[in-house]
């Protein structure tokens, strides 16, 4: 059985909403749009058609293939990409399914973490997305949004924490792991790529579930705090990647040069992943 999304169909917004959109004046939320520069007030419910959800989990190739079926955005790319790939993280498990490598990964470098009195902040990272999980549930129902709003703003206040114990974490394994065996050096790399690469996903939920109770200062707030931090633990992990490439090109043969060679690839796309600048740039 496939999946089945709902899409904005841009043929039938108004020029006018299109522009103030392209312009910055106004920004889509919960779909609705809203005019950011007069307390969010409403200018047009978006119209939304229903497709089929391609089998692919590359979320900005499901975006690029509703463009193609849309015949051309314009200056909204950005903002219907973001809706696309915002109702594929709201309406599958489409994070749900990742975290089972994620917890994979842990489990394998349970032995060098310990070493590095680590362990706690491990634990936190299945926490932080089990929560933000948890959130998504919530929110998918707008009678249980109605009912809960309380629940939700617990939800944030725990999720805000965990999310920066993450990216600190983060931060520290990215170094440490030069002292790591080979093997578990590779671990800890593939394990940072999946966790940086699904945090924006999750900063995603966490905003929307701020907006689905009209919180939208909360929600603004939650979106340009995370999207400054992950940007620095991104640059901090660029860094590192670039003594490492200096590394590879003198003739390094340290166990972080061989993996980073090894990973490159993947180390790169993370780095200048469109998907997730998207996912922290924009609402839907």
């Amino acid at each position: 059985m496939e999946d089945k999304l709902f899409i904005i169909n841009w043929e039938r917004v108004s020029p006018e909403t299109i522009q103030l959109l392209t312009s910055g004046q106004a920004r889509v939320i919960n779909g609705v749009a809203r005019n950011v520069s007069d307390k969010y007030q409403i200018i047009q419910h978006m119209p939304f058609e229903q497709m089929s959800l391609p089998q692919n989990s590359n979320l900005i190739e499901i975006a690029k293939n509703f463009h193609s079926a849309q015949h051309a955005i314009g200056g909204l790319v950005a903002i219907s990409s973001v809706a696309i790939m915002g109702a594929v993280i709201i309406s599958t498990a489409y994070l749900s399914n990742k975290l089972n490598s994620i917890q994979n990964k842990i489990d394998a470098l349970q032995k060098e973490l310990q070493g590095q009195n680590l362990i706690y902040y491990s634990d936190r990272i299945t926490t932080y997305f089990g929560t933000v999980e948890a959130t998504r549930e919530i929110i998918l129902n707008d009678s249980v949004v109605k009912e809960n709003p309380d629940l939700i703003i617990l939800k944030l206040s725990e999720l805000s924490n965990m999310r920066n114990q993450l990216l600190s974490f983060l931060d520290n394994l990215v170094t440490m792991s030069d002292g790591f065996t080979a093997s578990h050096k590779s671990i800890a790399v593939e394990f940072i790529n999946m966790t940086f690469d699904l945090i924006p996903k999750g900063v995603f939920i966490e905003t929307q579930a701020a907006y689905k109770i009209e919180r939208f200062y909360l929600g603004d707030n939650i979106r340009n705090s995370a999207q400054k931090k992950y940007n620095n633990s991104i640059q901090n992990y660029r860094d590192w990647s670039h003594s490492k490439l200096q590394s590879v090109f003198k003739g390094g043969k340290d166990v972080g040069a061989t993996v980073f060679n090894s990973k490159f690839d993947e180390i790169k796309a993370l780095i200048s992943s469109q998907e997730n600048r998207y996912l922290l740039e924009c609402s839907s």
